[in-house]
């Protein structure tokens, strides 16, 4: 149970690191000397959201030591829903009817293949 535990968190870090990149890659501009795009990218967003995606994997390896790979790749594909939802919280995105027959389809994929 830890290790989907563990898969699961990995999810939401991954998540949770884009969703915080993305945000703060909206707001900044990319133009200018590089003093300034290194001040830009030297950031809360971009530390801590780099700094999830980096703890991500760690979390997946330690999954892998007793899930089966086929299993955790799927439990893997949450990434979409995590983002999706975080995208439309943080980033004012739009969730549209495709967007949840794609949520559905995770889901139920995700319950065929750990059943």
């Amino acid at each position: 149970m830890l290790k989907y535990f563990a898969l699961i968190l990995m999810s939401v870090l991954a998540a949770t690191g884009q969703v915080l990149i993305t945000k703060k890659a909206r707001e900044i501009s990319f133009s200018g000397d590089f003093r300034q795009i290194l001040k830009n990218v030297l950031n809360f967003h971009f530390i801590i959201g780099g700094t999830l995606i980096l703890i991500a994997p760690i979390l997946y390896f330690f999954a892998l030591t007793s899930i089966k790979l086929n299993v955790a790749y799927a439990v893997y594909s949450l990434n979409y829903i995590f983002i999706l939802f975080g995208s439309y919280v943080f980033l004012k995105e739009k969730i549209t009817r495709q967007h949840i027959y794609g949520i559905l389809i995770i889901i139920f994929g995700l319950v065929m293949i750990t059943q």
